[in-house]
């Protein structure tokens, strides 16, 4: 399956592959959304309403997130997930497995950077430690480390295979 990118609504998806139904998942490239809450939306995985020519969808038909679908199998590697839910991928091993990484270094650096941002982690406000309160290191992640991690996935899903 080659690689593909469309921009739908002002925003960039890439082509993971097709379920056993032929339904094309894609993941939306990640966005700032909120500068209040020191949030990065990433992970978003869509099936778009015309599985033909997704680029004239109207609506999103199906949303979850990467993780969901593929980072908590407890019986084990996420590579088993991803294998088992595409019958057709636009990646290679060795791909899968870069992907696979990269996507738990984002939602792992999210949650730190949350963690940082607050200083406790987001349950009860009783539960702050004033030393995990670093602005200086919830930007680092936020401004620099991330978005190279992103910049990686943009080359891997919107390049040519290697």
């Amino acid at each position: 399956m080659k690689k593909k990118v469309i921009y739908w609504r002002g925003k960039k998806f890439y082509l993971l592959g097709k379920d056993k139904e032929g339904k094309k998942y894609w993941l939306q490239a990640p966005e700032w959304v909120c500068d209040w809450h020191e949030y990065w939306n990433c992970g978003c995985v869509d099936i778009l309403s015309n599985n033909r020519n997704s680029e004239l969808s109207r609506e999103i038909d199906f949303y979850t997130h990467f993780n969901y679908l593929f980072l908590n199998n407890t019986t084990g590697f996420a590579i088993y997930s991803f294998d088992k839910f595409f019958v057709e991928t636009t990646l290679n091993e060795n791909e899968k497995y870069q992907l696979i990484d990269y996507m738990m270094s984002c939602y792992n650096l999210i949650t730190t950077a949350e963690i940082l941002h607050r200083g406790y982690s987001h349950q009860t406000e009783a539960a702050k430690i004033d030393v995990l309160k670093n602005e200086d290191f919830a930007n680092c992640i936020n401004k620099t480390l991330l978005p190279a991690i992103f910049e990686r996935i943009d080359n891997l899903l919107g390049g040519e295979r290697k």
